[in-house]
């Protein structure tokens, strides 16, 4: 999964000489709360937010027709390319304060990609746009656990809609298969991974 694939194309974007009352109008109108800082030829120079619109109009005695972009924005701003792996972009926005980091090619700007973006491509790679039910196998014996996993549902003819190992909760050193199968087929596959010897967690404070 690259940037690009889920990223928002060509985004609304302000220019940095333009006033922050037209960046205030199109956070109103158009319901966003970034926007990319361009230059006059489409290069991106920073970002705009609506929290430094308010800012800048609390605590400046000029008004928002005379305040620019580009003396409020953030610059330099971090960014992404079309290219990179989507896990970059969500390390990156896991890690820092800001929710949204626009994405370049050749200087210019391709997109933009948000936090909500970064929950919807969640959602498509989890399978939750399915009707589904999601089991939590233990996995102590790890590539014997996931062999013996798949072929338990296999068995019961189950259809696997998602499939993610992982750490188990907090605990690091130990991984489990979380399987996301058919609501109807839930009980048959919970039963033939029973059968096969496997342990399937329940939720700590159930």
């Amino acid at each position: 999964m690259f940037v690009a694939d889920w990223m928002t194309p060509d985004p609304r974007v302000i220019q940095e000489d333009d006033p922050i009352a037209d960046a205030w109008k199109l956070f109103k109108d158009c319901g966003f709360h970034q926007m990319p800082v361009v230059d006059e030829v489409g290069h991106l120079v920073g970002i705009i937010t609506d929290r430094d619109v308010r800012t800048a109009q609390g605590f400046s005695d000029r008004s928002g027709e005379a305040l620019r972009a580009g003396e409020v924005m953030t610059s330099p701003v971090e960014t992404t390319s079309l290219a990179a792996p989507l896990e970059d972009a969500i390390r990156v926005l896991a890690s820092r304060s800001f929710n949204a980091l626009p994405v370049v090619n050749k200087r210019k700007l391709a997109g933009i990609i948000t936090k909500n973006d970064i929950l919807k491509a969640f959602c498509h790679v989890l399978g939750l746009d399915q009707a589904g039910r999601c089991l939590e196998v233990a996995l102590p014996s790890r590539n014997g656990d996931i062999v013996r996993a798949f072929s338990a549902v296999a068995a019961c003819h189950g259809q696997v809609i998602s499939a993610i190992v992982a750490s188990t909760r907090d605990d690091r050193d130990e991984i489990s298969l979380y399987l996301r199968v058919a609501e109807v087929e839930a009980p048959a596959v919970q039963h033939s991974l029973h059968s096969a010897g496997l342990i399937l967690l329940e939720p700590e404070h159930a």
